[in-house]
């Protein structure tokens, strides 16, 4: 599950994702359970169209879910997402890397993501997906709004208390020439379970869930985003 996909080298790239392996965290003292992950594997899983057949190509350097993928150039590029390995069971961490898959030398390189962290939220907060433009690999983040668990200041008991924390909506590009990041517009609001597709240069957002009642197709032109006209209500 949330697995990177693509099809690069005339091969179909299963990359990465969720096991149906629990992970658990739990208190030895008290024998209780203080959290649960799924195992996140760095299995990679090459489909063959011609032959109709499944080889085992080269695991990923980590393996993550929920990456930002697309394949530019005939390599599959993965942004970010969420690993498991390495921590203690029970745990997960977001990725700060990029990694991309060479079908043709069947390895993986990675370099370090550089972009701005929000301390709640890492890289890239919400849903985010990939998408290619240009030689560019675009990751569209939906943004998102949480309670998370805070230290009330000057407390002297070390209390602690919820408060909503949000993070914006962000959109990025990483050219594959130049290797490096910049910033596009961001969705208008925050949206999540949303897809991305590209046509004809333009970048499309359909679907998804938003803070306001409507969460209505766009498009993004000359770097600023657009209902699109003539979609259907419910769509």
């Amino acid at each position: 599950r949330f697995a990177a996909c693509g099809s690069a080298g005339g091969r179909l790239l299963v990359c990465g994702g969720e096991t149906e392996q629990a992970l658990l965290l739990e208190d030895d003292e008290d024998e209780e359970l203080l959290g649960c992950t799924m195992e996140i594997t760095a299995r990679c899983d090459a489909f063959d169209v011609d032959a109709r057949e499944w080889t085992s190509a080269a695991p990923m350097p980590l393996g993550v879910a929920h990456g930002a993928y697309a394949v530019l150039g005939d390599k599959l590029y993965v942004a970010g997402g969420i690993f498991t390995q390495g921590l203690e069971d029970g745990l997960e961490d977001e990725s700060d890397a990029l990694q991309v898959y060479d079908p043709a030398a069947d390895a993986w390189t990675t370099e370090t993501i550089d972009l701005p962290v929000d301390d709640n939220f890492g890289l890239f907060p919400g849903s985010c997906v990939g998408a290619a433009r240009d030689g560019q690999l675009l990751v569209v983040c939906g943004g998102s709004r949480e309670h998370h668990l805070v230290e009330v200041d000057g407390d002297p008991d070390g209390d602690a208390r919820f408060e909503l924390v949000e993070a914006d909506p962000r959109t990025y590009a990483y050219d594959v020439e130049s290797r490096a990041w910049s910033t596009l517009a961001p969705l208008p609001e925050l949206r999540e379970g949303f897809s991305v597709a590209v046509h004809g240069g333009e970048v499309y957002v359909v679907g998804g869930v938003s803070t306001s009642e409507r969460a209505p197709p766009l498009v993004l032109r000359d770097d600023a985003w657009e209902e699109l006209e003539g979609a259907p209500d419910d769509l």
